[in-house]
């Protein structure tokens, strides 16, 4: 497999608000070509040991949420070197489904969901803004209750939650068979898996609840003056 740079198309509007990108992202060449070679889990932590690869990881892609390592605009540049290391560290086990949870952007659409639904399928800006957030490089996770209560859900805001599952995911690392080869925890999170969706299409919006307060199984009226949130459930398929 040759390496090629490309990058992962973004609306110019998420450019404006991202990081600029470590300097090391000049080095991912590199390191895939150190992961072409390598056959198996024993090969890879030779190979940490001699080209740092496990640091690497790391310093680009888990310190993501903290405004550093590599950007929106880069990011797919990372989707080889993750294709080697799915190859030498195989999936656990193929999934039906897997999640990833969100908020919809700041400004004129943060409710868009809750402005429009029942008739959001019908959307085509809400079909755009939805399959923008699922499109590219991202990371998933095994496991609903963390892409709702760790990723999605964020005290003090009312823009609109989406849980995003997508059916039958094209799995390209998955992070607790990296964590198992390697014993090592520094470059995904529990239940993580990285998937690169090319081509989502939205196949179905439900609403759990809108106004919810507190927990998502919390159905109270919506009160403007208490914290609250809109909350839906984004169905996708990567065709």
């Amino acid at each position: 497999m040759r390496y090629n740079k490309y990058a992962m198309p973004v609306h110019p509007d998420v450019l404006k608000r991202d990081f600029k990108s470590s300097p090391r992202v000049s080095e991912i060449p590199h390191v895939f070509n150190i992961l072409e070679d390598v056959e198996n889990p024993e090969e890879y932590l030779d190979a940490d040991i001699d080209y740092k690869i496990t640091d690497f990881l790391h310093h680009l892609w888990f310190a993501v949420d903290y405004k550093t390592g590599i950007n929106l605009r880069d990011r797919e540049k990372l989707s080889p070197v993750f294709q080697e290391l799915g190859r030498i560290f195989p999936p656990l086990r193929n999934l039906r489904e897997a999640y990833r949870g969100v908020r919809l952007p700041q400004g004129d659409y943060s409710n868009l969901l809750f402005d429009t639904y029942p008739d959001s399928m019908d959307n085509p800006l809400v079909l755009q803004i939805l399959e923008n957030l699922a499109f590219g490089l991202r990371s998933w996770t095994k496991d609903e209750g963390i892409a709702l209560e760790m990723w999605a859900k964020s005290k003090g805001r009312t823009r609109d939650i989406v849980l995003f599952k997508i059916l039958n995911p094209d799995i390209i690392i998955d992070g607790d068979a990296f964590k198992r080869g390697t014993r090592k925890d520094r470059v995904f999170d529990n239940r993580e898996i990285v998937i690169n969706v090319k081509n989502p299409r939205i196949i179905d919006i439900e609403y759990v609840c809108n106004g919810c307060i507190g927990d998502v199984d919390d159905y109270d009226e919506y009160d403007e003056d208490t914290e609250s949130y809109n909350y839906y459930i984004v169905t996708i398929q990567d065709n």
